[in-house]
């Protein structure tokens, strides 16, 4: 650790966990003057710390992850992790060499992935709602680095957020780099990425379908005459109820300011009963005012699901904070924010990264039609 402090220079601060175990399995190094980093929990598998960026408003805290080989031991692990679950209400990055998969593809060569291997980090995973960051650059974490009969790659370093992470990082990305001299790629988040906004494909809303508005305008749209064959007209009228339903879609997309006024009417409504317990009419009003919000949050919940594409979660469990959570994380593992080129180079402006894609479908489909034209030849 002394060389590393005299190596990285005075700028640098270093933690390492050798009281805990003597081959300090654990570093967190950090710049002070930039980042303020304070250690809360460190065992032996993993380091918990407090992280404020010092030039930012940037704030989170980060747990850095080195589990041992044996399900058994990293038992410790998934425990430690709920128990700081249970009292966090910030974003949490939780990132390191977990030492396990998550599922069988995980695995090129070697042993096959069993499901006792997995079960235990794949539980965790889901009963805290975390959420895996979209991946980039190398697709195996780890290799043995032997020779081609024996080589073995698996994905065993893994980047997770909780829901309040990608509530407030919705672009971040965990770039996977070279190995270079270790067996394992290091892994570099990113927190801003650069975006460039392009138009979305219209998504009916199936909650839509429930409501009366939706049904009438139905039959307004399909009243209408339309001259042309059958399928046109079919199509034509499609076509004109889908502009009419942007806009419920839209009214539908965007609840949070009309919940926000129902349950500021309610605060008022019983601040009124409070000092009159029994008067008629203002417990009348409570009770419709409760009605439609429990009306308008079962319906924004239905709409953040079909979002989040989450279905693994039963509706009505008042989930729509990780509805909205995972959202995010779906949103930016679609998006492409970065690419490496055929030099190696990593692109992350979008300009680029859009000529690159396209440099590259032309060179593919010119080599296509150089080989169309050698069978022809032939």
């Amino acid at each position: 650790m002394e060389k590393l402090k005299r190596f990285l220079g005075a700028d640098w601060k270093c933690f390492a966990d050798y009281i805990l175990e003597p081959n300090e399995r654990i570093w967190v190094c950090w710049k002070h003057r930039n980042v303020q980093v304070n250690i809360i929990l460190a065992k032996p598998q993993l380091v918990h710390c407090y992280v404020k960026e010092l030039g930012s408003s940037f704030a989170a805290y980060i747990t850095f992850i080195y589990g041992f080989n044996t399900n058994n031991q990293r038992k410790d692990i998934w425990d430690s992790l709920r128990l700081l679950n249970n009292s966090m209400v910030d974003p949490w990055l939780i990132l390191g060499d977990f030492n396990t998969c998550t599922s069988v593809q995980d695995r090129l060569n070697g042993a096959p992935v069993h499901q006792q291997e997995i079960q235990d980090f794949v539980e965790c995973i889901e009963y805290m709602g975390l959420g895996h960051f979209p991946r980039r650059g190398c697709e195996y974490s780890w290799c043995n680095k032997r020779d081609a009969m024996v080589r073995i790659y698996s994905r065993i370093n893994w980047a997770i957020g909780n829901p309040h992470w990608f509530m407030k990082h919705a672009n971040s990305e965990a770039f996977y780099g070279n190995p270079e001299c270790s067996d394992h790629s290091p892994i570099s988040i990113s927190t801003t990425v650069v975006f460039q906004p392009s138009n979305r494909p219209f998504r009916l809303l199936t909650i839509l379908l429930q409501q009366d508005k939706f049904k009438e305008l139905v039959k307004q749209v399909w009243a209408i005459q339309v001259k042309g064959h059958s399928m046109f007209k079919v199509w034509r009228k499609l076509q004109m109820l889908g502009t009419q339903a942007k806009l419920l879609n839209k009214e539908m997309s965007s609840l949070d300011s009309k919940l926000d006024k129902l349950r500021d009417q309610l605060q008022e409504v019983q601040e009124k009963i409070r000092l009159n317990m029994f008067d008629g009419t203002l417990i009348q009003t409570e009770r419709e005012i409760t009605t439609q919000i429990q009306k308008w949050d079962n319906i924004h919940e239905q709409v953040l699901r079909q979002k989040s594409r989450a279905t693994w979660i039963a509706h009505g469990e008042s989930n729509t904070k990780f509805f909205h959570a995972h959202l995010k994380a779906r949103q930016a593992r679609n998006r492409v924010a970065s690419i490496c080129n055929e030099q190696g180079d990593r692109l992350t402006y979008p300009v680029l990264i859009q000529q690159e894609f396209i440099a590259f479908l032309d060179n593919y489909w010119a080599l296509q039609l150089m080989n169309c034209h050698a069978l022809i030849h032939q």
